[in-house]
C-alpha cells in the first residue's frame, strides 16, 4: 500500500507537466481569439502568427510525425494553419490604416509564413553565460542601440530603408550589433531575429562575408547567442512573475525555430501556459509595484510595437505566444517520437528522456484516476515544482529501503537459495 501511494504521488507530479494536447488546446484557443479580433491586430501580432503558421506547415510536412497522430489532431493542425493564413490576409487593410509607413517597412515579414527546414542542434552553454537581471544602463555594451535602430537594421535587410534600397544592406553599426556577445534582454532576441530574417531573405552570403571580417561564423554565433538565451530564460523562469513572460516567450520563440530544442523544457512550457488568459490571449499586465519594477529592470524594448486589444490583451505578447506554442508543439512531437536520433548535433540528453517519461506517465495517470479515489486527495496538493518531485523521489527511495529492511531475512534466505541453485547448475 505504501509503495502504491508513493507511485501515485510520483505520477501526480508528472501529470502537472503539459503534453501535446495541452499545448494544442492552448494554441487553438489563442488562434480563435485572434481570429475573432483580427481587426485589432498589429504588425507584430501578425508576425507572430506567421511564425506559428510556418511551424505548423513544417510539422504537417513531416510524414513520420503526422502518421502517428490521431486523424482528428492532424485535421486540427491543418485547420489552424489555414485559419492563421486567412487572419494574416484579412488583417492587411487594417494594418495599413494603423500605420502605413510602418506596415510598408515590414510588409515582407507578414506576407508569408516562416517556413524553413529545422535541424536539431545542441546549445553551447558556458559558465560565463550565467547572468542576473540587468538594469537599462548595464544591459548592453551598445546602449545607444535603440528599438528604432533595430528597425532600421531589419529594414536594411529587407530593402525598405529607402525607395530604391536594395536588400541585404548591413551598416557598420548593424554589424557591430550582430556580433556582440554581451547583449541581453530584448537586445539579445533582436540579434537572433536579425540572423533569421537575413537567412529567410537570402542574405546569408552577405552576412557570412560581413561576419568573416572578424572571424565570426553564423552558426556558431547562433549557438552562442541561444546559449545566452537559455541562461536568460533560467533567470526569467526563476522570478515566476508575469512581468517577464513577454521576454520569456520571445526568447524561446527566436531560438526554437533555429533547432535549439533545449529551450522547450516541460516546466518552462507549463510556466508559459500558466499565464494564458481564459479568453485565449496573453495580457501584458503590470499592476503591482513589484511587477512594474521588474518590467523596468528587464526593459520594455520589443521586436516591434505593442498594442492593447479587447479584454486588455497584448497584441505583441499574444503574437509571440502563438509562435512559442507552435514551436513547443513541434518539439514535443519530435521528442516524443525520438526523431533526434541519428542527427549530427542532437544526441538525446537525460533531460529529454525524463521529459518523454513524464509525458507517458501523465497518460497513465489519466487512466489510473478513472479507477482511483486517491486523485481527489492528491489534486488538492500542489506538486508542480521540481523540489516537490525531488522530495517525493527521496521518499520513494527511503520507502524501498524500509521495505528491504523489513523483509531482509526473507530476502537473504531467498538469495541464499538462488546462490545455492547457481552453484548446483555449475
Amino acid at each position: 500500500m505504501l509503495l502504491f501511494v508513493i507511485v501515485m504521488l510520483v505520477l501526480e507530479v508528472s501529470s502537472s507537466f503539459p503534453d501535446r494536447d495541452d499545448v494544442l488546446d492552448a494554441l487553438d484557443c489563442l488562434v480563435h481569439y485572434m481570429d475573432v479580433h483580427r481587426r485589432e491586430l498589429n504588425v507584430d501580432a501578425v508576425f507572430g502568427l506567421r511564425m506559428a503558421e510556418g511551424q505548423l506547415w513544417q510539422l504537417l510536412s513531416n510524414e513520420s510525425l503526422i502518421m502517428h497522430l490521431p486523424v482528428s489532431t492532424a485535421h486540427r493542425l491543418r485547420d489552424m494553419a489555414y485559419t492563421i493564413q486567412n487572419i494574416a490576409t484579412d488583417a492587411v487593410p487594417y494594418l495599413m490604416n494603423l500605420n502605413r509607413s510602418y506596415f510598408e517597412q515590414f510588409l515582407y515579414v507578414i506576407s508569408s509564413p516562416w517556413i524553413k527546414s529545422i535541424y536539431p542542434r545542441k546549445l553551447q552553454l558556458t559558465d560565463n553565460d550565467n547572468f542576473a537581471v540587468q538594469s537599462d544602463a548595464d544591459e548592453n555594451q551598445y546602449v545607444d542601440f535603440t528599438e528604432e535602430q533595430s528597425d532600421l537594421c531589419m529594414a536594411g535587410l529587407m530593402g525598405t530603408l529607402h525607395k530604391n534600397s536594395e536588400r541585404c544592406f548591413i551598416s557598420d553599426k548593424c554589424r557591430a550589433f550582430m556580433v556582440s556577445e554581451k547583449a541581453s534582454g530584448y537586445y539579445l532576441t533582436h540579434q537572433l531575429l536579425f540572423y533569421s530574417l537575413g537567412k529567410k531573405l537570402g542574405c546569408e552570403v552577405v552576412m557570412r562575408n560581413r561576419l568573416a571580417v572578424g572571424g565570426f561564423d553564423i552558426k556558431e554565433m547562433e549557438r552562442t547567442l541561444c546559449g545566452r538565451v537559455y541562461r536568460q530564460m533560467e533567470v526569467l523562469y526563476s522570478t515566476g512573475e508575469i512581468s517577464v513572460v513577454d521576454l520569456f516567450l520571445e526568447s524561446a520563440a527566436v531560438c526554437a525555430p533555429l533547432g535549439f530544442y533545449q529551450v522547450m523544457k516541460l516546466d518552462w512550457i507549463a510556466f508559459a501556459l500558466k499565464w494564458q488568459d481564459d479568453c485565449g490571449c496573453y495580457k501584458d499586465d503590470h499592476d503591482t509595484p513589484q511587477e512594474q519594477e521588474m518590467q523596468h529592470e528587464m526593459t520594455v524594448r520589443r521586436i516591434l510595437v505593442d498594442r492593447t486589444m479587447s479584454d486588455g490583451c497584448s497584441a505583441h505578447m499574444s503574437g509571440v505566444a502563438a509562435g512559442y506554442l507552435a514551436s513547443s508543439l513541434y518539439w514535443l512531437l519530435v521528442l516524443s517520437r525520438g526523431q533526434l536520433k541519428g542527427t549530427p548535433e542532437a544526441a538525446t540528453t537525460p533531460l529529454d528522456v525524463v521529459n518523454t517519461i513524464r509525458i507517458k506517465l501523465k497518460k497513465c495517470v489519466k487512466e489510473i484516476n478513472k479507477y482511483s479515489g486517491l486523485h481527489e486527495v492528491l489534486s488538492r496538493v500542489d506538486m508542480g515544482s521540481k523540489y516537490s518531485f525531488l522530495l517525493l523521489l527521496l521518499v520513494f527511495v527511503v520507502g524501498l529501503f524500509v521495505v528491504a529492511y523489513y523483509f531482509r531475512r526473507r530476502l537473504l534466505k531467498r538469495g541464499q537459495i538462488w546462490v545455492h541453485r547457481l552453484f548446483l547448475q555449475v
